[in-house]
Order: C-alpha cells, then structure tokens, then sequence
C-alpha cells in the first residue's frame, strides 16, 4: 500500500516541489540517482511504466 507513493520517478525531478530547488535537486541526484546518466534504471524501477505487469487489481484515486 502507499500513500502519495512516487510513480514517476524520472518526472520527480520535472515536476514535483523540488524540481525549482537546486538543492532538493542534488539530494535527489544523490539518493536517487542522475536523472539524464540513470534514466533506464529510474524508468525500471517507476510503477507508471511498468502497468503491463499489473496482474492484481489495484484501486487508484486521485485529486484534492
């Protein structure tokens, strides 16, 4: 289960909170890895490209 759980892992650093802030950018780059050098490995590991594995129902809500 999560909550607010992160799907896109390559668009985190595009359009999140953090994509203006230098700095939680380069957290980002250090925890997570470089989004341009790393983007197979963040693609691999980012839900929302790999939906075609899905084989349990999920339950997906969005909004405010």
């Amino acid at each position: 289960a999560t909550l607010n759980g992160v799907t896109d892992i390559p668009l985190m650093f595009e359009e999140s909170d953090c994509a203006d802030i230098e700095t939680c950018i380069d957290s980002l780059k250090e925890i997570i890895g470089d989004p341009e050098m790393d983007r197979p490995r963040l693609i691999e590991a980012s839900p929302a490209y790999r939906v075609e594995e899905i084989q349990t129902p999920i339950f997906v809500a969005y909004g405010t």
